[in-house]
């Protein structure tokens, strides 16, 4: 059993992993007007998932990022 996985059965604490800081540091966007943007956050995503299950968190955080209208909004203002 992976450390982390040990620490929360001995302790009884739960792991929440929040997978929006990448999101975020990368500047990805699940829902916004770009295909790639959205292609590279989809992949983020399942890879936080992955990393999620091996450190053992019960539940994953995701933002899908701005809504659609704000992201094209801004995307046509150079306000990525």
């Amino acid at each position: 059993m992976p450390p982390l996985q040990a620490l929360f059965k001995e302790t009884g604490l739960a792991s929440i992993f929040v997978s929006v800081i990448p999101l975020k540091e990368k500047g990805l966007n699940l829902c916004g007007p770009d295909e790639a943007n959205r292609k590279a956050a989809v992949a983020e995503m399942i890879e936080g998932v992955n990393r999620a299950r091996i450190i053992g968190s019960e539940a994953v955080m995701l933002c899908s990022g701005k809504k659609p209208q704000v992201a094209a909004s801004e995307e046509s203002q150079g306000r990525v």
